[in-house]
């Protein structure tokens, strides 16, 4: 029980980090409205990367 509360804490701990880091390269770069649409157009390149015909989809 005590090992998956510190895996817990880790992903909380990196979830922190991650948002921290995803705003700071929206502040930095002042070309998103918000983190929630860095995200977004961030999902949809992965996405496309891995298959390109999702480009088609929008």
């Amino acid at each position: 029980m005590g090992e998956n509360k510190t895996n817990g804490n880790i992903l909380v701990e990196l979830e922190e980090e991650m948002v921290e880091k995803i705003d700071h390269i929206v502040d930095a770069i002042g070309q998103f409205k918000s983190r929630d649409d860095f995200i977004e157009l961030a999902c949809h390149e992965f996405i496309v990367r891995r298959n390109p015909a999702a480009a088609l989809l929008g």
